[in-house]
């Protein structure tokens, strides 16, 4: 018998590594000495685990004042494993025990980075935990200065440590509930270190490790970038700063009606650069204009870029699908992006992906509304944070039943592996038919 016909294609590897930590981090939180009264409920374990796993950020319980310190440390490494990938560490503990990785490993990481070249795999698996330990260590440090001195060195450390891993991971998990309960980084919201600390980790971990990876070795130059950078930190700019001025228009009467005109700016730029999957929020969600839910949620569905700590369609796959739609409207049947033609695979991967995310979030927000008293905007704000991998909620999340629990828990899965990795893990033993069925056409429009 062929044993490679029952070994695991790359992408399903990927997805069983998702599962295999999911299980075990809902094992290791529904121990007694992971809370503070000593019980958590199965469902409630699992929904933690891969809300952290998958980077999200919804809460059924606030972190601080439920969790144990041995939970908090749970919570902390599954959004570590979970932000970076689960296939860079095996990956990184096998070159560590043999040297080197064979072809089989070198697709896995390839794939896992997001990555289209198979050369240079183990190159990048070191620069992508190198750089995570030096942007994690840098924001620690920064955030020390202002929790030691509030709460103490060993808890300002600690604190500190926490909260700049689940900023660079996009995670949306806090400590801040010492403060008051789910108050997230609204005491913040006037305060400069932390705020643009945070965003900067927000950022820099929604990057992802391809375009650290060029800059590093091209460095500073622009024009020498490949396609795909160039598309990344110039949508990224624009991503921050148009929506910050909105969100500072938005809200010029209502929540920053009260506000000076600088803490007013800074939560405006915390607000646009938050629902890039990172679920922190430094002003109340649930007291936003309609204009600025609407815009966040936008936010949310498009998210960070491939090969990111980010969740959503992406960014990429957002502007591959825009230029598309330029090309249709000039009658042109190649995508292109400046001097450069995109492949048209590309543009059908990413239809696919959306209207993926869209299926999921009509067929989700029907089911919860059928089971759930919450409102449409409260489901679909939930729904649309939960697929992005976000964190950002009305606060339903603690009162919602263990059936929406479940269903939340797939679209975070869903989020956090992607829809390419989940078709091709489906695909990826089956034969394509070498046959081409006879043209034809249909009107549309």
């Amino acid at each position: 018998m062929n044993k490679r016909a029952h070994r695991l294609s790359d992408w399903q590897m990927i997805l069983l590594g998702y599962v295999i930590l999911i299980v075990f981090g809902s094992l290791l939180l529904a121990l007694p000495i992971s809370s503070r009264n000593g019980w958590t409920s199965y469902i409630n374990a699992l929904f933690t685990s891969a809300s952290a796993t998958c980077v999200t950020g919804l809460v059924v319980y606030d972190t601080f004042t439920h969790w144990s310190l041995f939970g908090q440390i749970v919570i902390l490494f599954l959004i570590q494993v979970g932000g970076i990938g689960i296939m860079t560490i095996i990956s990184l503990f096998t070159v560590a025990l043999k040297g080197k990785v064979g072809l089989y490993e070198n697709l896995v990481i390839m794939h896992a980075s997001g990555n289209s070249r198979l050369s240079g795999s183990q190159r990048l698996i070191k620069r992508i935990v190198l750089g995570t330990l030096l942007f994690e260590s840098a924001g620690a440090i920064l955030l020390s200065f202002r929790f030691c001195f509030q709460f103490g060195f060993w808890r300002g450390v600690w604190f500190s440590v926490f909260h700049s891993v689940s900023a660079f991971c996009n995670a949306g998990f806090d400590l801040m509930g010492i403060n008051a309960g789910f108050s997230s980084f609204t005491a913040y919201s006037g305060d400069p270190l932390v705020s643009l600390t945070i965003c900067l980790l927000i950022v820099v971990g929604g990057l992802g490790f391809l375009v650290w990876n060029e800059m590093l070795t091209v460095g500073f130059k622009f024009k020498k970038y490949q396609t795909h950078t160039q598309l990344v930190l110039s949508a990224t700019l624009i991503f921050v700063v148009v929506p910050a001025a909105l969100f500072l228009l938005f809200e010029k009467n209502n929540l920053f009606a009260d506000v000076g005109f600088g803490e007013a700016l800074l939560s405006s730029l915390f607000a646009s650069i938050t629902p890039r999957t990172a679920g922190f929020n430094t002003i109340d969600v649930a007291s936003m204009s309609e204009s600025s839910i609407a815009l966040t949620m936008i936010l949310m569905f498009i998210g960070g870029n491939t090969g990111s700590t980010a969740g959503g369609i992406k960014v990429t796959t957002f502007l591959i699908i825009l230029f598309g739609v330029f090309a249709a409207y000039r009658n042109r049947t190649d995508v292109q992006i400046g001097k450069k033609r995109m492949p048209v695979y590309l543009l059908l991967q990413s239809l696919c992906i959306v209207m993926t995310y869209i299926f999921a979030i009509a067929l989700a927000t029907i089911i919860i509304l059928a089971i759930e008293p919450f409102s449409f905007l409260e489901v679909g704000f939930e729904v649309i944070s939960a697929l992005g991998t976000v964190g950002l909620s009305f606060g339903i999340t603690p009162m919602i039943t263990g059936g929406t629990k479940i269903i939340l828990v797939l679209l975070m899965f869903l989020g956090k592996i992607g829809v390419i990795t989940l078709l091709y893990s489906l695909i990826s033993h089956k034969k394509k038919p070498d046959i081409k069925r006879p043209m034809d056409s249909i009107q549309i429009g």
